[in-house]
This record gives C-alpha cells, sequence and structure tokens, in this order.
C-alpha cells in the first residue's frame, strides 16, 4: 500500500512537472532558421521599427552608437549586396528663344549619357523633350543589366498614379524611361518643363501643379513629378525619385511665402506617393528618397565665400563681395532666414503611418558644409578658374543677381528592416558640379552642333568672345546652361 501511494505521488509529480514544461515552451515564440538571430540578441520593440545602416561592414558600430541590440547572422549578410547610381539635376535654360538653344540641346544630350537618372528643369519644348528621350532608350539597349530589368516590366509597364495634394489640373506623360509634366492645362501658356531620365524601368508615375504661384510663374503650369525606380530584381527593390522647380523671385518682387506654400505641398506630394501602394500595410517599407531641383532658395554663405567660389569682383552698380558676405544686401531684399527655415521643415518630415523619422538631408551642405556651392550667378561677376563658371563668368544670363546656391539633392537614405528582411539603403558619397571637368564652349547661335574648344581658344581675343573669323558672333562659356549642374555618387546597399 505504501508502495502505491509512492508510485502514485511519483506520477503526479512527473504529470505536474509535465505541466509546467509544456506552459514555459507555449510562451517562447517558435522560430524559423531565418529568425535565429533574433532569437539570440533578444530584440527590443524599438529596434522592431527601423534597423539603418550605411554598409554590411559597418552595421554592427552603428547598432552600437544607437544602442538596439540586433545581430545579423551570416546568411542575412550573405544577403546584402551593393550598386553605383549615378544622378544629376540640372536647369537646362531650355526655352526657345534662349541663346544658342539648339546647340546647347545637342551639349546637354552629350552631357547626360554618362547618368543613370536625371532630373531636368526647363526642358519646355518638344524638340529637346524628344531629343533627351530618344537618347536614353538607345543607351538601355547597351546595358545589358539594366535592359534585363526593362524586360521584367513588359507586360505591367508603367502605373500613372494620383498622389496630387490638391485638386489643380497636373496632366503628364510617362514611359518605363521617364516621366515628363505637368502639361499646359487651361490658363498656363506652357507646361511645367520638368523632366526625369532613368536607365533603370520606372514602375509608377505621379505629378501635381502648385496651388500658388507668382508673376511670371504663373505662366508656366509648374509643379513637381514623381518616378518610383526599379533598381533590383526584386519587387521590393526601388527608389523614390522627384524633381521640381519651385517659384523665382523677380526684381522688387521676393516670393518667399509662395515658397512656403509650395514645399508645404511639396512635402505632402512626397507623403502621398511613397504611400501608395502599402495603404493596407501595417509597417510601410520607406525606401530610398532622392528629391533633386531648381528650389530657388538662396542656401547661407558661408565665411570668406567670394574667396572660396573664386568670385574676384562684382559687377557695376553692386557693393563688394566681401559686403554681401556680411548680409547687408540679403537683409535688405528679406532673404536671410528663408533658407534655414524651409531646409528645417523639408528636413524634420515624418511620415505619419510609421513611427520612422524621415529626414531629407541638403547633401551638399552634409558633405561640404564650408563651401558656398553657388550654382547661378548673375551677369557681370568677374569669376577665376576655381570657379564653375570658369574665366569667362556666367555668359548665358542676362540676370543681375548675387551668386546663390538655389539648386539642390536632398535625399533620404531608407533603411533595411532586418526582421522583414527587405529594404534599401543610400549612401551618397560625392557630391559637386556638372560638368566637374573645366570645358568651354563656342555657341553661334545658327548652328545645332556643340562646339567644345580649347583653353587656348578662350583666351584669344576674350574681350569681344569671339570664338574664330569665319562667323561674326560666337559665344563663348564655360557652361551649357545659365545654372551649374550637380551630380551625385551614390551607393545602394539591398536586402534579398
Amino acid at each position: 500500500m505504501k508502495n502505491n501511494r509512492i508510485t502514485c505521488i511519483l506520477i503526479f509529480t512527473l504529470f505536474v512537472l509535465g505541466i509546467l514544461f509544456i506552459l514555459s515552451c507555449a510562451d517562447k515564440p517558435v522560430l524559423n532558421e531565418t529568425d535565429n538571430y533574433i532569437a539570440e540578441s533578444e530584440v527590443s520593440e524599438s529596434v522592431n521599427n527601423t534597423s539603418e545602416v550605411e554598409t554590411t561592414a559597418e552595421y554592427a558600430e552603428d547598432i552600437e552608437s544607437e544602442n538596439k541590440s540586433v545581430e545579423v547572422d551570416d546568411e542575412t549578410l550573405q544577403n546584402l549586396y551593393e550598386k553605383s547610381i549615378l544622378f544629376y539635376t540640372q536647369n537646362c535654360y531650355l526655352i526657345p528663344t534662349s541663346t544658342a538653344f539648339k546647340e546647347r540641346i545637342s551639349c546637354i544630350v552629350e552631357q547626360i549619357k554618362i547618368f543613370d537618372i536625371c532630373n531636368l528643369q526647363e526642358v519646355f519644348d518638344t524638340e529637346p523633350q524628344n531629343e533627351l528621350i530618344n537618347i536614353f532608350k538607345e543607351m538601355i539597349t547597351q546595358d545589358s543589366e539594366k535592359y534585363e530589368l526593362f524586360k521584367q516590366i513588359d507586360n505591367q509597364g508603367v502605373i500613372k498614379i494620383d498622389t496630387r495634394p490638391n485638386f489643380k489640373d497636373a496632366p503628364f506623360q510617362c514611359d518605363t524611361i521617364y516621366v515628363m509634366g505637368p502639361d499646359k492645362v487651361s490658363g498656363s501658356f506652357t507646361n511645367g518643363g520638368l523632366l526625369i531620365l532613368s536607365k533603370y524601368p520606372i514602375i509608377y508615375a505621379s505629378a501635381f501643379a502648385f496651388s500658388d504661384c507668382s508673376s511670371y510663374d504663373c505662366l508656366a503650369n509648374k509643379g513637381a513629378i514623381y518616378a518610383r525606380i526599379k533598381i533590383g530584381p526584386d519587387d521590393r527593390d526601388y527608389i523614390h525619385v522627384f524633381n521640381t522647380h519651385l517659384q523665382a523671385d523677380y526684381e522688387n518682387n521676393i516670393n518667399i511665402q509662395v515658397r512656403v506654400n509650395q514645399i508645404s505641398e511639396l512635402l505632402q506630394f512626397i507623403k502621398n506617393s511613397i504611400e501608395f501602394g502599402q495603404e493596407n500595410s501595417k509597417d510601410i517599407i520607406i525606401n530610398p528618397i532622392i528629391l533633386m531641383g531648381d528650389f530657388n532658395l538662396i542656401a547661407n554663405y558661408p565665411e570668406n565665400w567670394a574667396e572660396k567660389a573664386d568670385i574676384i569682383s562684382a559687377p557695376e552698380g553692386f557693393t563688394s563681395p566681401q559686403d554681401i558676405g556680411n548680409f547687408d544686401m540679403l537683409k535688405e531684399n528679406k532673404i536671410f532666414g528663408e533658407y534655414d527655415m524651409s531646409v528645417n521643415t523639408i528636413k524634420e518630415f515624418t511620415e505619419v503611418k510609421m513611427s520612422n523619422k524621415i529626414e531629407l538631408t541638403d547633401l551638399w551642405h552634409e558633405l561640404h558644409p564650408e563651401q558656398p556651392g553657388f550654382t547661378y550667378i548673375g551677369k557681370g561677376w568677374v569669376t577665376g578658374e576655381g570657379n564653375p563658371y570658369g574665366i569667362l563668368g556666367n555668359t548665358l544670363t542676362e540676370d543681375n543677381v548675387i551668386p546663390q546656391r538655389i539648386d539642390y539633392i536632398f535625399y533620404f537614405k531608407g533603411f533595411i528592416n532586418y526582421i522583414a528582411q527587405s529594404g534599401l539603403i543610400l549612401e551618397p558619397n560625392e557630391i559637386f558640379y556638372v560638368p566637374y571637368q573645366r570645358k568651354y564652349y563656342c555657341f553661334d547661335n545658327i548652328t545645332d552642333v556643340c562646339n567644345e574648344i580649347t583653353y587656348d581658344d578662350v583666351l584669344a581675343d576674350l574681350i569681344n568672345s569671339q570664338c574664330g573669323q569665319e562667323i561674326k558672333y560666337k559665344l563663348k562659356s564655360c557652361t551649357i546652361s545659365d545654372h551649374i549642374g550637380l551630380y551625385m555618387k551614390s551607393d545602394i546597399t539591398f536586402s534579398n
């Protein structure tokens, strides 16, 4: 009897221990092999939202600096790979009545060939539009890797989406290699002049027109255009590219408030566009964002900016460059402070459906904070070889304005969600002027040929700006537009 009691107690004890073991196991999540790194590192809830990396090698350092405990296993590291992409933004000044219109079309066509994704402004006429688009079509067929990506979406093509932040008409044109617009509408004299060109396939496209404008800007249907561009084989391998041209200032007409209103609409357009197709997702994948264009927003001036920009003297009627560097003229024109206000608004843009903060960063300021980076100067400013306008100055403009940085590349790097094992990271490592090597051109306003000349040709007969004697009038220039272009070289890390 005693033995039976002991046996019952042992059986009961084993039964209770079995129940406790089962309950303890039930509290633990069941993980597959790809989730092992999560269990080993005990991921906190805050990490589940975002895990940004710069490169595979730097991942551990990034996590440690952000006090996040995530470990990435060898299999995940092997699934990361990189590629480099060249971006380019340029106000082309391709207005049919502009100086050397046809010749500069040829020059710009040659210029864009080396870049993968181009944002162009002031391409108003069908002739340059067609030439620029056609050259990209030709080049895509010569790159087998990119051509394969286009073949993947042959049946789908590009999908037009409506992500406008307002109700203003903004028709646009698009194909898998370009987005163009906003088109001319009733009440406007011409289209918005914006063009995105891509050697990678565009899968979604959109556009909108600004609600607010002032003066001559109201003649064009100005706004912004959007391209979601597939850069890898996976459906999630895409980036967001936006092109815009904000309100300009005119003599005695400073339009700060108009630009403020336009930036507000632009940010809403960005939000709508990156959310599109993910409305039902709990965790929106935020891939890299590139925002480029002519913002007509004068950046702050660093100390000794005239010397750094190799600006020798100001035109008649202006104070010296050093005086302008002290912001006297900027304060008179009420421009001082607009950059900080507007860039902070852009930088602090936050996607409301995610806890991750989206910061659009001014790349020039990030990489070259002490350099003025002027992309536009008025006529009459004497510049040296260290200036992108060279020893000729800006010979393609009639504007009488101060040197200014008004063309920008903003970016958001994106993030890789290691739990979902998806996402991209964009790491810009270079931004500089285009052309990045000194070039000289001779324009005759007659032919349609891009005529490059030598430095000796420039020095010869510099005063009257003639490039030769066979034609009475020829204009020398170091640039293909009145604006200086910018390029960005970026590495992109994929997780597949």
